[in-house]
């Protein structure tokens, strides 16, 4: 069981993480974009004493080291790009890591949702519609996830009004 309440669970390719690969050519700027979202992304688990729980595919690069740190095993031929997301998503969530995905976003959040945390989901799909179908509620009563859950999408920016739908949300948990 975390010590946290409060879960932010994160997506990194596509949501937080922008391609590379822009319509019109080459970005150079993701890595940019990716530690400004960051950066604003703690702003809220500080706020709110929120712990981090990866759901994105890029847990199968990570690890948890010492209780709540992000770690990184190498694995694949990107190793540069993928050690500059670990370096910005570890200077952001020290100390806050509570999860690496199972390998099902799906069942991440019912699991989290079932040890009573209060969820957030910074993704790029909303999952939502699913979470609900898979939900088992002899674990909960039936309104845990309009108290409990919250689908952000995020598409390259975490911007000021997502910042306000989840103050709401935050505000009530």
């Amino acid at each position: 069981m975390s010590k946290f309440k409060n879960i932010l669970c994160l997506d990194i390719d596509d949501a937080l993480l922008p391609a590379k690969n822009f319509f019109v050519g080459t970005n150079d700027d993701v890595f940019d974009v990716f530690e400004m979202n960051m950066k604003r992304i703690h702003m809220f688990i500080e706020k709110y004493d929120m712990g981090v729980f990866i759901t994105s595919s890029w847990y199968t690069r990570f690890t948890i080291d010492n209780g709540n740190d992000l770690g990184y095993k190498q694995k694949s031929f990107f190793i540069e790009n993928e050690i500059k997301v670990y370096d910005i998503l570890k200077q952001y969530t020290q100390g806050r890591i509570v999860g690496l995905s199972c390998g099902s976003r799906i069942k991440d959040i019912i699991t989290l949702l079932n040890r009573n945390h209060c969820v957030v989901a910074m993704d790029d799909m909303d999952l939502s519609r699913d979470v609900i179908n898979s939900y088992d509620s002899t674990f909960l009563s039936p309104d845990i996830l309009d108290k409990n859950y919250l689908f952000v999408k995020i598409e390259g920016f975490f911007t000021n009004r997502i910042a306000y739908s989840m103050f709401q949300f935050l505000g009530n948990s």
